[in-house]
């Protein structure tokens, strides 16, 4: 009686023949995380790129905001919070002889930063120059703890 024979595998090992497409796989997940890596970094608002110098008596906060006009800046502090908004709005329409040139440049700006403690809203100063947005925030005044002596005696 004669046996059927044993099946032969064709690679030494199972999935053998599924590693190119594994590494293809694996570059488009990579490339898909990229991609909404990418989205998220670039979504509804943009973060404002910003300097900040720190001296006894204030904090000065730079922050990039070239294009944007003054009425397109909002600036509000909430709970501890400082938060600048700004929004740039661009449009160019240009016709020479039989050429047009249609340009859109547009979008939200958008940063919020932690306050010290005790820091009163009211004395905050913002001035836009240039295409500089300066943020003046006095500093609290440093309250000391008052210290108590006690005397020491002996028994």
């Amino acid at each position: 009686m004669m046996s059927a024979p044993a099946p032969q595998r064709m690679f030494a090992q199972p999935a053998a023949f599924l590693a190119p497409l594994g590494a293809s796989i694996h570059a488009l997940r990579r490339e898909i995380d990229r991609i909404f890596d990418q989205a998220e970094n670039t979504g509804a608002a943009h973060q404002i790129r910003l300097d900040m110098i720190e001296t006894d008596a204030e904090i000065q906060i730079f922050a990039e905001t070239p294009g944007i006009d003054l009425k397109d800046v909002d600036i509000e502090v909430c709970d501890g919070m400082l938060s600048i908004r700004a929004e740039k709005r661009c449009e160019r329409d240009e016709v020479k002889g039989d050429q047009r040139l249609a340009e859109l440049a547009f979008g939200a700006f958008e940063r919020t930063l932690r306050l010290p403690e005790g820091v009163d809203p009211a004395a905050i100063k913002a001035v836009l120059t240039n295409g500089v947005l300066r943020v003046t925030v006095p500093k609290p005044p440093v309250v000391k703890a008052p210290v108590n002596k006690i005397a020491v005696t002996r028994v």
